[in-house]
């Protein structure tokens, strides 16, 4: 299936580019969420997105083993490289910290769960900020 943003990418593409684009801004909501005390919003909506981003990821990674990638160019595979590693890492870090957190009776956490918010976030960022770059390479130009 066609995409939507106007290039050569497929719908599944288009849709995780997209929704790249959302992400940061709802982890950020869910930082103030949990800033004013609203734990269990902060919670749900990061288990929710965990969901969203996971179910993208699966659907991505299946769309590109079926349809093939073009990822011939030295530079390319670096940027893959670089995207892999901080999509992997923070991704897992997410998981951990989503279930460290769960397993923590009335959220006296034994650790800092801010700081690894944080990490977190950062690498989600790199990760899109690297996606995108591969978006263009493989779709735009």
């Amino acid at each position: 299936m066609n995409g939507f943003l106007g290039t050569r990418a497929n719908f599944i593409v288009d849709l995780t580019i997209t929704i790249s684009a959302i992400l940061p801004l709802l982890l950020l909501l869910t930082f103030y969420l949990a800033s004013i005390g609203k734990y269990k919003l902060h919670k749900n909506l990061q288990l929710l997105l965990i969901f969203i981003t996971l179910s993208l990821v699966v659907a991505l990674e299946l769309g590109i083993r079926a349809h093939g990638s073009n990822t011939n160019s030295f530079e390319l595979k670096a940027i893959l490289i670089v995207h892999l590693f901080f999509a992997i890492t923070s991704f897992v870090g997410w998981i951990y910290l989503a279930i460290k957190s769960l397993m923590t009776k009335d959220m006296k956490f034994d650790f800092d769960h801010k700081r690894w918010g944080k990490l977190v976030y950062i690498g989600l960022c790199f990760s899109i900020v690297t996606g995108w770059i591969l978006y263009f390479f493989a779709f735009v130009f």
